[in-house]
């Protein structure tokens, strides 16, 4: 029996649609449903449920999955990226810390299981899922925006103070999400591919527009950067590999037209770029304290000052709290501190060259060559990719799971059955 047959058959497509609807659904407002999402997806992994006795068993097969591991490398440095967090523990000190480190990156541990069990999926499932993200992130967006409408005002004041409208969740993952759902809606619209009725399309079309002006409304540097640098590469694959150069050097003037107005048409991206601006202005004076974007450059600084002290094995996944702690009173003589806002020298800092060498596989599944033929899986690895530049997107809890939501659910409708 091959692996598409095994893995449509019986209960185990139940567990992992019902969890992939929670994981959607409350991806951009609940942690909770998230966790549950992916705890359901983790149980199906080990209980075997059947229609005969004794219905309830415990799966056996382990054989067969390992097996499958080393058909696709996107598994095996999936699991590296858990499997280094783990073992830096052997020299960690602090073991609460290496814990709780440890359980967070637990999700690239169990979804990877979860993408062998479950083989190849029709696309129109992944389809299901992306339209119940984005529809529930429209949903909450809506209400961002009557906030914003009443008190522009009052934001766009505070956000010249370094402030950020207020979102469900962090607003850096959330403008993150709203990214990758314009990449999707792009490409339902551009290849027309799950429309059921011609005014499909416009409802696309509607959610493409008003999601590219909410992304510049709510500000977020990392979101609209992470567009950009998304669209230039789902773009430049789609058009040039096409051979369409004029094609490809329009789009670049669009983009660029599209920035520019968005800067003069949209208050609080002017406020955000002011502040920005303002900031390096003290930056040069030497401030940096409570200016979260200089902050994210000395913690950058700080977490390189790590890695010339332990350049080989790192701190120790539950060591970084502290070192980052004596670095920053050595070096600046301030007790408050910030993990490097930057995913590849946090992993090198904390979990040494294995540490760095897990993001840097990170990197190469994602525009390894096999992906070239997809410009939408590229573009979204752009934006996630992007966002390790200035952001430690794993370190937190959803950002680990936003990230493992978009690689996978591209990667199962890259390979998926139309």
């Amino acid at each position: 029996m091959n692996n598409s047959a095994i893995n449509h058959q019986g209960y185990y497509k139940y567990f992992f649609i019902l969890g992939m609807l929670l994981f959607s659904f409350g991806l951009n407002w609940s942690m909770f449903l998230v966790s549950l999402s992916i705890i359901i997806m983790a149980a199906s992994l080990i209980v075997k449920i059947e229609i005969t006795k004794p219905f309830v068993s415990i799966y056996t097969k382990w054989g067969y999955d390992f097996k499958l591991l080393f058909k696709d490398p996107i598994y095996l440095i999936l699991i590296f990226v858990f499997l280094v967090n783990l073992i830096s523990g052997l020299w960690s000190e602090e073991k609460p810390l290496w814990i709780w480190f440890t359980r967070m990156m637990l999700p690239f541990l169990f979804l990877p299981m979860v993408m062998i069990r479950i083989g190849t999926v029709p696309r129109k499932w992944i389809h299901g899922f992306w339209l119940l993200c984005i529809s529930s992130i429209f949903f909450t967006s809506i209400w961002i925006l009557f906030d914003y409408i009443q008190h522009s005002q009052e934001i766009n004041e505070f956000i010249m103070k370094g402030g950020a409208v207020k979102t469900p969740i962090s607003h850096i993952r959330y403008s993150i999400i709203i990214a990758c759902s314009i990449l999707i809606l792009m490409q339902w619209i551009v290849k027309k591919e799950v429309f059921a009725k011609k005014f499909e399309r416009w409802i696309y079309i509607f959610l493409f527009i008003y999601f590219i002006i909410f992304i510049h409304i709510i500000s977020v540097k990392s979101g609209i950067i992470g567009l950009y640098i998304g669209l230039f590469i789902y773009w430049t694959f789609y058009l040039l590999k096409n051979k369409k150069m004029i094609q490809w050097l329009a789009m670049i003037a669009t983009l660029f037209i599209l920035s520019i107005a968005a800067y003069n048409l949209v208050p609080s991206l002017k406020s955000k770029v002011a502040y920005t601006v303002w900031q390096y202005s003290e930056w040069q004076k030497g401030k940096w304290l409570y200016y979260s974007d200089i902050e994210r450059l000395v913690s950058i600084q700080m977490g390189l000052e790590i890695v010339k002290n332990f350049p080989i094995s790192g701190t120790g996944i539950g060591d970084i709290e502290q070192v980052t702690k004596d670095t920053y009173y050595e070096c600046l003589n301030h007790k408050e501190i910030k993990y490097a806002h930057n995913q590849f020298i946090f992993s090198w800092a904390a979990c040494g060259l294995l540490g760095l060498l897990s993001i840097f596989g990170l990197v190469y599944i994602a525009f390894r060559k096999s992906n070239w033929n997809f410009p939408l899986v590229l573009g979204i690895q752009g934006i996630l990719i992007s966002s390790f530049l200035w952001e430690m997107t794993l370190e937190t809890q959803m950002g680990t799971c936003i990230y493992l939501y978009f690689t996978i659910t591209s990667y199962l409708w890259m390979k998926g059955e139309d």
